[in-house]
């Protein structure tokens, strides 16, 4: 059932396979920032601080959404999907960059007041070309490829922030006396660094996705082309 599930999306349209995966992207991505700015607030103030901090990152997927019902999406929806993208990576590497609860609670609400867009320009974007009697079953299979993503970040993150990237921002490590210099070293800043690193890839995603011939093509609705 999965596997012809697969053949099915592939087969209505590789272009909305392609789109699935950066589903999956997202997901896999913003788990770093979710499941790491924890630890890295924590490293250098306190419980309430952090809170604040959550609080006011997660109004601006509100803020976002509130705009989208009103005002709608304008244009191509590519074009968006992939300006949402670089947003997001710049405002992960802002998030992560500096030890600063100001920039990291701006940054943040900046995070996730793109996800809305991305979500959204995603979602049309399958949606469209899907036929209505196989609207089911291909949901089903998107929903459980996107969600890898989550799973996968999930299974890397720990491993990689604890033995790979806090290791390399101690003192002889191979980040201290470069990168460490820029974004700082000691605790919480492995993580920090697996954010920005996460954001950079946002970032390279983003013209890919604008350039990608088979994605623009999913402008165009299924029963039209």
């Amino acid at each position: 059932m999965k596997f012809s599930g697969i053949i099915l999306i592939l087969w209505i349209d590789i272009g909305t396979f392609f789109i699935t995966v950066l589903a999956a992207l997202v997901c896999f991505f913003l788990t770093f920032i979710q499941t790491l700015a924890t630890p890295m607030i924590l490293a250098f103030t306190d419980e309430a601080a952090l809170g604040t901090a959550e609080t006011i990152c997660a109004v601006g997927m509100l803020v976002s959404s509130l705009l989208i019902g009103i005002f709608s999406i304008k244009g191509s929806y590519v074009r968006t999907l992939a300006k949402a993208f670089f947003g997001i990576g710049v405002f992960m590497i802002l998030f992560g960059l500096r030890e600063n609860i100001l920039l990291i609670t701006v940054s943040g609400f900046l995070v996730f007041m793109c996800l809305p867009f991305a979500n959204t320009c995603l979602d049309i974007l399958v949606r469209q070309n899907i036929p209505n009697e196989v609207q089911g079953r291909a949901w089903g299979m998107i929903g459980l490829i996107s969600q890898m993503g989550y799973v996968a970040a999930n299974a890397v993150v720990g491993f990689l922030t604890d033995y790979v990237f806090s290791p390399a921002l101690r003192e002889g490590g191979l980040f201290y006396g470069n990168i460490g210099k820029v974004i700082g070293t000691g605790a919480g800043r492995g993580a920090a660094l697996l954010i920005i690193v996460g954001g950079f890839c946002m970032c390279i995603l983003a013209p890919c996705i604008y350039c990608s011939r088979k994605i623009r093509t999913l402008e165009q609705p299924a029963d039209k082309k």
